[in-house]
This record gives C-alpha cells, sequence and structure tokens, in this order.
C-alpha cells in the first residue's frame, strides 16, 4: 500500500535548526534523543494511526487534530488530565505518570518514537527510554501540538494532546494482555467520563467543544461534556 508523505518537504525542522531551541534539543540528546531528517520521518508513516483535522483555519496559527481511526481492529482508552498533572492523579496507588512510562518500557520495542501531528511542523525523534522529562523539554512550545508516541510495531501508540487534557492508549484489540495500568478498556472510560472535565479550565467551551465533537464520537462509551 502506497502511503503519502506525512511532513511536507518544507516543513518547519525548528528543534534541529533554530537557536532558541538550542537548549530543548541538548536536553533532549542528553536523553537519548536523536533526530530525524523530514526524509527519515517520512519513510516510518505514523499517520498510519490517526486521522488528521485542521480545527480552524488552516494556517501558522491553526491546530491540527489527531483523531483515533474508526478502526475495528483497535482499541483506544481515553485518559483524563494535562500532561503535565499525570503525577498528581492516580490509579491502583500509582500516578498516571508511572503507569505510562511502566507500560511503554514493559511492552514497546526497544527503538521508540515521538513524532508531531502537524505536517508543517516535523518533529521526529528516536530514543530508546521514555521518561516523561521528554515531553517536559517539549511542553511548553507545543501546547497546540499533539504527539505520537510509537514503535515500528505499529500496533499500540500513545496520543499526547497536552492544551486538550487528553492522551490516548492504542492498541490492537489482539492485544488483549496489554491492558494500560492493568485496568480493561471499560475501566478507562469510565475513569475518562468521570475526571475529564476536572482537568479543564472552567468556562472553557473551547476545549469541551473540540472533546465532543471531534473526538467523543470516535471513543465508544465516552459522554457528551458540559459544565
Amino acid at each position: 500500500m502506497m502511503v503519502e508523505d506525512f511532513f511536507r518537504q518544507d516543513s518547519l525542522t525548528r528543534y534541529m535548526t533554530e537557536d532558541f531551541f538550542r537548549d530543548d534539543r541538548d536536553k533532549l540528546e542528553a536523553l537519548g534523543g536523536r533526530f530525524l531528517t523530514v526524509s527519515e520521518a517520512n519513510e516510518i508513516h505514523h499517520q498510519l494511526f490517526f486521522d488528521s483535522l485542521i480545527s480552524s483555519q488552516e494556517s501558522e496559527h491553526s491546530n491540527f487534530e489527531c483523531l483515533p481511526r474508526f478502526d475495528a481492529d483497535f482499541v483506544n482508552n481515553p485518559i483524563p488530565f494535562d500532561v503535565a498533572n499525570h503525577e498528581d492523579h492516580s490509579v491502583g496507588g500509582k500516578s498516571l505518570e508511572a503507569i505510562v512510562k511502566k507500560h511503554v518500557k514493559n511492552n514497546f520495542a526497544k527503538t521508540k518514537y515521538l513524532f508531531s501531528g502537524d505536517p508543517r511542523h516535523c518533529f521526529a525523534l528516536q530514543f530508546e527510554e521514555f521518561t516523561h522529562d521528554i515531553l517536559w523539554v517539549i511542553y511548553g512550545s507545543n501546547l497546540n501540538t499533539p504527539f505520537i508516541l510509537f514503535d515500528k510495531m505499529f500496533d499500540k501508540c500513545f496520543n499526547f494532546h497536552f492544551d486538550l487534557n487528553i492522551s490516548i492508549y492504542s492498541r490492537k484489540c489482539s492485544l488483549s494482555e496489554m491492558l494500560l495500568g492493568g485496568k480493561d478498556d471499560a475501566f478507562w472510560t469510565k475513569y475518562f467520563n468521570k475526571h475529564f472535565v476536572e482537568g479543564v479550565v472552567t468556562g472553557n467551551d473551547h476545549h469541551l467543544n473540540v472533546i465532543n465533537n471531534n473526538y467523543v464520537p470516535r471513543l465508544p462509551g465516552v459522554q457528551r461534556f458540559s459544565w
């Protein structure tokens, strides 16, 4: 199957080329990261995990969403709260941060990737050990950019969207042993329904509208939200 390139050949490679991101680049490389070129990134096809949606007029400041696909072979576990606050929320006595880190360590291949979901900005990092420190480095400059954490098995991934207070763990249904945090899929749906609004700034109708209109239809069992 022929897959089109995701990143545009003229996409920005800010972390590799701009002095403003030199400190972040140094930190990511110190964490074991290697930046891929646009051509290298386009050979890996992370877009197989999601459908792209432009949630506003396409411009330098428009937002791209990475929506879980309507795919009967995959199940999607939504995770509430801003990634920056995952260490403050626990399930079964373990923080969400610890649950995600352990799951990646135990179930993902040795070589892992974190790619941007915005084709205008080529962020493509290859590394071996995942920690939330990698996310902390890019967090402040990429609030509106979704990121996909995956390996070349292409049977599981995490979708992190900082600004929308949602992350999604997607895996093939056949990987029934790879339960996130040892909890079944129904648990994560109920947990998201119960806690999502807690993580959203009160009165931010935009966030609720994006989740209700774009994500809820693709996440079976997830309710529509209101204040």
